[in-house]
């Protein structure tokens, strides 16, 4: 299988897994569907993606290793543990994006992955104690201010959007009201993508472990077959609008799929991408606090593109924005805290 050697190269597709993680979301706002039809398209594309490249870059290269030895040369503990990892992964996406429905891309990514990145060091942490423990502290405290400043911008936000309602005369009542669930649901999302973490290392156990070519492939599989038990929760009890049947899917029009599927392929090239440079040779070790860096730093590029395009604080005012840049420089610290703080471990 091919793997990165080059320090250079390795920076080059950490930057290029950063740009495919803070952008997949924007094929949900294109389509211009409800989330619970395109998210289908979106599993299939990273599954479709998966196996794309399990059969050409997982299968060539110096080593003569390809994926289908992977595969068989591991453990069958180690292919379940990468399916539930999908599994888990997958349900804290959905959620995530369901969030994003009802608040924006902005605020859902910024607190959902606030909390990811604080649960997954901290079970990390506790299930290997290494790397810099003051670092890591101030970073993770520095992660809790950051969540609690996006939590007072969704405030905010939703309160000027009541406002405006009112003075367009759509309201008719003078009493405004903060929704909170498309924030719960976020935070959610953000708790259970973070328990994937484990899974994702016992998959990648040694001697029987699976590699970043495989475990992307099961991740994707295990995403893909979950999805339809997912979907016929968020069917019938949808998080926003009227409750769907499944042949709703069927009246998609060629672009709404799409753009699903491409969302989906170009997830799965961000996920693909960091298991690969996690696989990297030990002499690339002093690369890793990057990698962690500029992966988890995904939500700042995501708000780019609700903030600029989108325009999902058209209507915010000055404090709303003061809370907004405040939630994000601390998010932006808290990744290089916990990335600095962060070593590999020995071997």
């Amino acid at each position: 299988m091919t793997l990165v050697e080059s320090f250079t190269i390795a920076v080059v597709l950490a930057v290029i897994g950063w740009l495919c993680l803070g952008s997949w979301p924007n094929a949900f706002k294109l389509s211009r569907w409800r989330f619970e039809l395109s998210y289908l398209d979106a599993a299939l594309g990273v599954f479709l993606a998966s196996v794309l490249l399990a059969f050409t870059l997982g299968s060539f290269g110096y080593d003569s290793f390809t994926f289908l030895d992977d595969v068989m040369h591991a453990g069958k503990r180690n292919l379940a543990y990468g399916i539930a990892a999908g599994a888990v992964l997958n349900l804290g996406l959905m959620l995530l994006v369901a969030g994003m429905s009802i608040i924006g891309m902005t605020l859902a990514f910024l607190i959902g992955f606030g909390l990811s990145t604080g649960v997954a060091v901290l079970l990390a942490y506790l299930a290997s104690p290494h790397g810099n423990l003051v670092l890591l502290s101030f970073g993770a405290a520095t992660l809790v201010g950051s969540v609690a400043c996006g939590l007072i911008t969704h405030r905010l936000l939703s309160l000027c959007g009541e406002f405006q309602k009112m003075k367009m005369g759509e309201h008719r009542t003078l009493r405004p009201t903060v929704h909170w669930k498309g924030a719960v649901l976020s935070s959610l999302g953000g708790v259970v993508m973070a328990l994937a973490s484990p899974l994702l290392e016992m998959a990648r156990e040694p001697e029987i472990g699976v590699g970043p070519y495989s475990l992307a492939f099961l991740v994707a599989a295990g995403m893909l077959g979950s999805t339809v038990f997912y979907e016929l929760y968020f069917l019938n009890l949808p998080v926003r609008g009227a409750p769907l049947e499944p042949t709703a899917y069927l009246r998609g029009t060629w672009r709404q799929h799409l753009l699903g599927v491409l969302g989906g392929v170009v997830l799965c090239a961000g996920l693909a991408l960091g298991l690969i440079l996690e696989a990297s040779p030990a002499g690339l070790s002093q690369a890793h606090a990057l990698f962690f860096t500029l992966g988890q730093g995904a939500p700042l590029l995501i708000g780019a593109w609700g903030l600029i395009v989108w325009k999902e604080f058209q209507h915010a005012d000055g404090k709303t924005y003061a809370y907004l840049a405040a939630a994000v420089a601390l998010y932006a610290a808290a990744i290089v805290l916990l990335g600095s703080g962060l070593t590999p471990p020995p071997g």
